[in-house]
């Protein structure tokens, strides 16, 4: 199935709403398909960072924006 940008998009939003009311697993799935769909959203790899920095994984989340 291909998802179109509009899809990603609130995928995206979704992804930030789940972070956003403490449900970081379920966030990280979210962001990881966006990731998976299309590499284009650097703001997928920033929110993927975030979620690493929840998960006091700090080297991983560096590696995200580097």
């Amino acid at each position: 199935m291909m998802t179109t940008m509009l899809q990603c998009l609130l995928m995206l939003y979704a992804g930030c709403v789940l972070a956003h009311k403490g449900h970081i697993n379920e966030a990280r799935d979210v962001f990881a398909q966006v990731r998976e769909a299309t590499a284009d959203f650097c703001d997928v790899w920033l929110n993927i960072a975030h979620i690493y920095v929840e998960q006091k994984q700090y080297v991983a989340a560096i590696q995200m924006v580097s």
